[in-house]
């Protein structure tokens, strides 16, 4: 019997303008890959290390692919050459730090990628140098601790959204947005923040959506979103919130969604929104833990025909369920697929009102 061996060699393919280098088994950036290519693929790899010049031939490339690699350290200079780049993926790496002038050379660069890294520290000063383009950050899930007001502090005037979701943060240090003028959307969940800071979110007129999620404020003072004028949506679901002081939500008059569903509430207290022009178009929270203060507060809204109607989003039997009045939302809590009563200890009914 005759036996044949086949070598299989996996060869990275270049389409058009697309150089094709994914799941090659690379351990390193290859030679080879063509000056014309406008997209560059290389994700699901093994390269570790960026070395200087690694791209410095690929000056019309505009998309950088490296996600679920094994990133751990970038050269000084590695994407020098890059000058129309617009898009780098740099997630799902092993990256532990970011340093000064690391993305020296990326001038175009628009979107950059960097979650899901072990990131802990991002030097101060010169980090961000050069990307007065970027227009999205993307540092979820990493390992940072603390935003400082020099973490952004270069020519970042063109950022409409940063996500630090799903970090350890403790701290957001009172001028570290200042330099990101013209962010859109703030994405700061999942983290360990417990303060805010009265003057964090100074001047930061165009924030259109902020979310702070899961994280453990306690109490939300009445300075704390101050500047917030064009605020629109605002996250607040989890985050071990019992007491909202009066006037909290003053000045937000472009807030059109407010969500509280799964906080403690339970000291009474009214005039969240203060002398706001108009309240939120959709408010939602958590009924049994509110206690009777916000459902006065509805009920004031209700009388003055602001309010338009309630519908439950929690829980999922209860879903979409919609009532005219406060009055007319079930008091004893049944399972609507089940009809078992629902006990009150675990029921959490939040309620989206719709307002005029």
């Amino acid at each position: 019997m005759t036996r044949i061996l086949l070598w299989v060699v996996i060869i990275p393919a270049v389409l058009g303008s697309v150089y094709d280098g994914s799941s090659s088994d690379l351990t390193e950036v290859p030679d080879g890959i063509p000056t014309d290519s406008t997209v560059v693929l290389l994700a699901q790899n093994s390269i570790s290390i960026l070395h200087t010049d690694a791209f410095k031939d690929l000056s019309q490339c505009t998309e950088l692919d490296l996600q679920h690699n094994k990133v751990a350290s970038i050269s000084r200079n590695a994407f020098r050459g890059l000058g129309s780049l617009q898009k780098l993926h740099l997630n799902n790496n092993k990256l532990t730090d970011l340093r000064k002038k690391m993305f020296y050379g990326v001038y175009q660069l628009k979107e950059l990628h960097l979650e899901n890294n072990q990131i802990s520290d991002i030097e101060e000063g010169e980090t961000f140098e050069g990307l007065e383009n970027l227009e999205y950050l993307f540092l979820q899930g990493n390992q940072l601790k603390q935003l400082s007001t020099r973490t952004f502090y270069y020519h970042l005037d063109n950022l409409k959204e940063l996500n630090v979701a799903n970090n350890q943060l403790l701290v957001v240090s009172e001028g570290t947005l200042r330099p990101l003028r013209n962010l859109e959307v703030l994405t700061l969940s999942n983290n360990k923040l417990i303060l805010l800071g009265p003057r964090l979110f100074a001047k930061q007129y165009n924030l259109k959506k902020l979310d702070l999620s899961g994280n453990g404020f306690n109490k939300l003072e009445s300075d704390e979103f101050q500047g917030l004028t064009g605020l629109e949506e605002l996250n607040l679901r989890s985050s071990s919130i019992f007491l909202i002081a009066a006037k909290t939500f003053e000045g937000l008059d472009a807030l059109k969604r407010l969500f509280l569903r799964g906080n403690p509430l339970k000291k009474e207290q009214d005039d969240w929104f203060g002398h706001v022009s108009r309240p939120p178009l959709q408010l939602e929270f958590t009924d049994t833990e509110v206690s009777c203060y916000a459902l006065c507060w509805l009920k004031k809204l209700e009388r003055t025909r602001q309010v338009t109607w309630y519908q439950s989003a929690w829980p999922r039997c209860f879903w979409g369920v919609v009532w005219e009045t406060m009055e007319d939302c079930p008091g004893e809590h049944v399972d609507l697929q089940t009809h078992q009563p629902i006990g009150r200890e675990i029921f959490h009914w939040a309620v989206i009102a719709r307002l005029c």
